[in-house]
């Protein structure tokens, strides 16, 4: 898929590798406890609030990339990244709260850059407003859609594809968009009613002139070239047009949504499966042979991500995709969360590689397999897609996906097989393509005996529909206008809008740098203060030790003295009854009840506010 990658190399067909505080109670010196505890306990709140704010509404990932294919299984790409990815916390609220940027094909690329207004806000589109059943997905009849009010007929259809911008996947989009324009002008092409692109860029290109473009802010601007996933970004440019759209209607063509990607050609108009309005019209999307669920490999994955059946998981992807814009706005969040989920997890990344967020698509498609009804087609019976080299016949089908490329050999290429010609999209990656989109190349006439890649025999039907895509290209190319003069006066300011996101990227990275040394600096804060309340708390202990001991061996001792004096005065008390008056046994009585008062109260410091407190403290 073209937008899968910036610079691809090579193709492979395979399937996927797969406590509330306590009151203060305490004397003189439990107050210079306390008072240590309360400073390490404001240390820790405040570093932690610190913490908290510095790492606010984000989610931080990193670690390296494992040799990777993209979503055509390409042939294997090592890279290592250590560089962490931000990724939103919440990605759909997230994406609510981005401000789209929305450009137009009246507006000269330099100018929008300088023009660049918020996608206003406004009711929702007719297609969302007259259908009460978007959400539960009940069939409807045109009568309760409320058609009548719609400013799309139900079978006209809305073109959307994305781009990252890059001159690989721009030189595709002008021969996409070439081809669309010759498809429109045959029998039934009335019925594509309008295209746009969505860009994920952080800084427009020089395409925003030549069809309409709906910049999305992208969630990884360091993919506007190289990155470990530039896919990342499709899912959250997706929704950003999705919730734009649901405010302002006028950014809808048609009442289906086709999302497409940029290696796509026009054929012929699209089949539709019937009108949008009738509920009972399913939409449709492409079964794609590498896309397993139930693969062993994929299956631990798609249990993380959906929580019924894996079976039933399609065999699908975002594009080719038929849907209408309700059913969009139903399925797009959940890819987005999916997709995240699945970035922020290793052992998902690992095992579906460069597939992953089709498979992300796929399970949010499953989530809502009551309310969304779609049809899964696939050559020689799809109405979308067929995929030369490999497929034999356009059918029904009204586009071709040049995912592989067309090579031809004199033998098997395993053996080392001559190449005898080559048309390869991922030869295609400077600028110099896109400013001035070159003729291709067409094959020579069919040999019996030639091969494709991956030992593939190459037959005449093969070859005739390469020969039919290539000549669809040709003809686009030739209507495509030269872009010299615009390309010389759009990119010294370009260069200027990149240098100023470079140095905004590089204050973004050094306040990331010192949010993460300010954690270092907290965590050895707390470090140092859980060994001070640790410290605090011995001493405690030790304190409360040594006053239970001593106040045991003076209550051991007065309560010996007490035993001796009362031992006395028993032993002496007949002569005193005989000798005395009963004022003198009062007397006696009282010192003897005395000294039984002292050892109780002594015995009773074990349990006083002092010993508490001391407690307490050990306890914080």
């Amino acid at each position: 898929m073209a937008d899968r990658n910036v610079i691809e190399v090579g193709a492979k067909h395979r399937r996927p590798a797969g406590s509330k505080a306590q009151p203060h109670e305490t004397g003189k010196g439990g107050n210079a406890n306390w008072r240590t505890l309360a400073g390490v306990f404001a240390l820790l709140y405040c570093g932690g609030y610190g913490l908290g704010y510095l790492t606010k509404d984000m989610i931080v990932t990193g670690g390296s990339a494992r040799l990777g294919v993209d979503s055509h299984s390409r042939r294997e790409l090592g890279f290592a990244s250590n560089t962490g990815e931000v990724l939103a916390a919440d990605p759909v609220k997230h994406m609510e709260s981005v401000a789209p940027v929305q450009t137009v094909k009246a507006v000269e690329p330099v100018k929008a850059v300088e023009k660049t207004v918020h996608a206003p806000a406004g009711r929702a589109p007719a297609a969302v407003a007259n259908a009460p059943a978007a959400v539960t997905g009940t069939p409807t009849d045109k009568t309760s859609q409320g058609v009548g009010k719609s400013p799309h007929k139900g079978d006209t259809v809305h073109s959307v594809f994305t781009s990252s911008g890059d001159p690989y996947q721009n030189f595709q989009s002008r021969i996409m968009v070439g081809t669309y324009n010759i498809m429109k002008q045959m029998p039934g092409g009335e019925r594509h009613t309008g295209m746009t692109r969505i860009l994920h860029r952080s800084v427009p290109d020089v395409l925003m002139t030549e069809v309409e473009t709906f910049h999305a802010k992208p969630l990884k601007p360091q993919c506007d070239g190289w990155c470990d996933y530039p896919v990342a970004n499709r899912p959250g440019a997706i929704l950003q047009w999705v919730l734009a759209a649901a405010k302002n209607e006028s950014m809808i063509h048609g009442a289906w949504i086709f999302m497409l990607e940029c290696d796509y050609v026009w054929l012929a108009p699209m089949k539709i499966p019937g009108d949008a309005w009738d509920r009972a019209v399913p939409g449709v999307q492409f079964m794609f042979d590498y896309i397993i669920p139930t693969h062993p490999n994929a299956m631990p994955s798609m249990k993380k991500l959906y929580d019924g059946n894996v079976a039933d998981i399609p065999r699908s992807g975002p594009a080719p995709v038929l849907m209408r814009l309700d059913e969009w706005m139903t399925i797009t969040p959940d890819y987005v969360k999916a997709s995240t989920k699945m970035e922020a997890d290793a052992d998902m990344k690992k095992a579906l590689e460069w597939v992953r967020e089709m498979y992300a698509w796929d399970a949010a498609v499953a989530m809502h397999k009551d309310t969304v009804v779609m049809r899964t087609e696939h050559p020689p019976n799809s109405t979308t897609i067929v995929q030369p080299p490999f497929d034999e016949a356009l059918g029904n089908a009204c586009l071709c996906h040049y995912t592989w490329g067309a090579l031809y050999h004199e033998g098997l290429p395993s053996k080392g097989g001559k190449q005898v010609y080559r048309w390869e999209k991922r030869d295609y990656n400077d600028i110099k393509f896109v400013i001035k989109v070159p003729n291709i190349k067409m094959p020579p006439p069919y040999q019996d005996g030639w091969t494709l890649e991956f030992d593939a025999p190459l037959n005449l039907n093969r070859h005739n529909l390469v020969v039919r895509m290539l000549t669809q290209m040709n003809l686009a190319i030739d209507t495509l206008p030269d872009l010299s003069a615009k390309w010389a006066e759009f990119e010294p300011k370009l260069n200027v809008l990149i240098k100023a996101r470079d140095k905004a990227t590089t204050t973004a990275a050094a306040a990331a740098e010192a949010a993460a040394a300010a954690a270092v600096a907290t965590k050895a804060a707390t470090e140092a203060a859980l060994a001070a309340a640790a410290a605090v708390a011995t001493a405690a202990t030790t304190s409360a030790a040594a006053t239970t001991s001593a106040t045991a061996g003076k209550s051991e001792a007065v309560a010996q003295k007490a035993a001796e004096v009362k031992s006395s005065v028993e032993v002496t008390k007949p002569e005193v009854q005989v000798k005395s008056t009963g004022a003198e046994d009062k007397k006696t009585d009282a010192v003897v009840q005395q000294l039984t008062d002292q050892v109780k109260q002594l015995a009773d410091v074990k349990t006083s506010s002092e010993t508490k407190a001391a407690a307490r403290r050990f306890a914080l």
